[in-house]
């Protein structure tokens, strides 16, 4: 009887910590930037909708090209392969990312994965998963100048992809400012 008392206990101290983690600052005050729409400085982009609870990190990019060109790069499904380096093909009957779109992209690894465009602000950001599997998130911010800030997000378990998101931020810029 001791024992399960230990266990309620202990499962409900477990999920009392899962409910709290995201919200918690670690105890340290954390900044704001008007910049950044309000994201915490230092401690990543956090998606929003059912994924908002997981903490992501990001790399990003300034581009000297207007918003709306970079976003169209972003959003239309035929140019991901001209700067996404990890994409071989991409096959969807939409056109664009949609909230729902669906398709399959190859990996330069080789296998076809599926994909859901999960969720989209036009012109600002969209995000999706990818064999069932959060993946990455795409922010547009435009800048002063006809120019425009990039960042990609992906959970922070991903920190290792990173460095191909930064390639890839990298290719979306000699793409956009070349046009």
């Amino acid at each position: 009887m001791a024992l399960r008392r230990a266990s309620e206990h202990i499962r409900l101290g477990r999920r009392d910590v899962r409910r709290r983690r995201p919200h918690r600052s670690g105890g340290r005050s954390i900044r704001r930037s008007a910049d950044r729409g309000g994201v915490p400085i230092g401690q990543g982009r956090r998606h929003q909708g059912p994924r908002a609870a997981v903490r992501h990190i990001g790399t990003a990019l300034d581009i000297d090209a207007p918003a709306d060109r970079v976003w169209g790069l972003l959003a239309e499904f035929h140019h991901w392969t001209d700067w996404g380096v990890s994409i071989r093909r991409v096959e969807s009957e939409a056109l664009q990312v949609a909230p729902g779109a669906t398709g399959r992209v190859q990996t330069v690894a080789g296998p076809w994965l599926p994909f859901r465009i999960c969720d989209v602000v036009p012109g600002q950001f969209w995000i999706w998963d990818v064999a069932g599997i959060g993946a990455t998130g795409h922010h547009v911010t435009p800048l002063a100048g006809g120019r425009c800030r990039v960042e990609f997000t992906a959970p922070w378990i991903a920190a290792p992809y990173l460095a191909v998101l930064r390639l890839s931020l990298r290719r979306l810029k000699r793409l956009a400012e070349a046009r």
